[in-house]
């Protein structure tokens, strides 16, 4: 696997992720949008814990306690 590849293609779709949700906040976006540029992110995350560049574990851990740190937030 090319890690670095896989990382920079991570970093770079976060990017975009982050502006699809600045464009839904500001009226400018749509869902369609954001939910395309999640995906993106999700699958490479799931080929990174496939190729255990990270590990599933932690991320799964991770995953529990912010669901309900967020979820006292936004309810």
């Amino acid at each position: 696997m090319n890690t670095v590849g896989a990382l920079q293609h991570l970093s770079s779709e976060g990017g975009e992720l982050a502006q699809a949700a600045i464009k839904l906040i500001q009226g400018k976006g749509s869902r369609k949008l954001l939910e395309q540029e999640l995906g993106d992110v999700f699958a490479l995350a799931e080929l990174l814990m496939e190729h255990n560049v990270i590990r599933s574990e932690k991320v799964h851990d991770r995953k529990l306690a912010k669901l309900k740190s967020y979820g006292r937030m936004y309810g």
